[in-house]
């Protein structure tokens, strides 16, 4: 009685294995009539494997800094290019209103650089100003420049501390999942489709369903006219003669 058996499992901390979190964009689908908001609805997380090459798709409800994560054991997410819009959905859709690319102006800061999105608007950069490209695009943090008539002031920036993180990791992340927008699928969405264009009703005028089901209503409405037609022949050929007889009153009997 003077030894004591302790067994315990202890989780092996994999350095290979790197958590990155999404931070999306906000994007913007203009029709004619409508303004909509394309929201990423891929893996809010993902474990990115630096050995294997690949991917791990998670989903992480709350994720806090200490808690243990698991590598799922299903395999790595194939890497094909997405166009099916699997991470892209329509949020919402609103009447489409003068300046509504305003709203979706962002520049988020990543690693020494800013990511920039401000479709439709225009951007003055070293004094030349030029419309703004319709995807995200990358200037330097130390670079200034002005959207509309917003200006940003860029500036070096001196920390006292860094936190050691590999920029690969994002790139890697991107490579395998693809998360692209294929906005030619996304304007089907049924929020976006209520206001179609002239463009695609044609397209829908000439589709072949379209003519299928013009056909069958035709032939329809011709079997109803042959059916009508023959029942008012026969009714016309059929004669129906009446013969009136004059009823016969007996006489009355003499009464004593």
């Amino acid at each position: 009685m003077k030894d004591l058996y302790l067994t315990f499992d202890v989780p092996k901390i994999d350095a290979d294995l790197q958590l990155v979190e999404a931070d999306p964009f906000k994007l913007m689908l203009q029709t004619e009539n409508k303004t909509c908001q394309v929201k990423y609805i891929g893996p809010q997380n993902a474990i990115v494997s630096n050995k294997e090459g690949c991917t791990y798709a998670v989903n992480l409800k709350s994720q806090a800094t200490h808690d243990l994560i698991l590598s799922p054991s299903s395999g790595c997410e194939p890497g094909s290019h997405d166009t099916n819009n699997r991470h892209f959905g329509i949020e919402r859709c609103d009447p489409r209103r003068e300046h509504d690319e305003r709203g979706f102006i962002q520049i988020k800061p990543h690693h020494g650089s800013n990511l920039i999105y401000c479709p439709k608007s225009f951007i003055t950069f070293d004094g030349k100003t030029a419309p703004c490209p319709e995807d995200v695009f990358i200037l330097p943090i130390v670079a200034s420049f002005k959207i509309n008539n917003v200006e940003f002031q860029g500036s070096q920036v001196h920390l006292d501390h860094v936190q050691t993180v590999d920029p690969l990791f994002t790139t890697r992340t991107n490579w395998h999942l693809q998360p692209r927008a294929n906005f030619t699928a996304l304007r089907q969405d049924p929020l976006v489709l209520p206001e179609m264009t002239q463009d695609l009703a044609s397209d829908l005028i000439w589709h072949p369903m379209t003519w299928t089901t013009i056909s069958c209503l035709l032939i329809i409405l011709i079997l109803v006219c042959v059916v009508f037609g023959l029942y008012r022949y026969f009714r016309r050929s059929i004669q129906i003669s009446v013969t009136s007889t004059p009823a016969t009153v007996p006489a009355a009997e003499p009464q004593d």
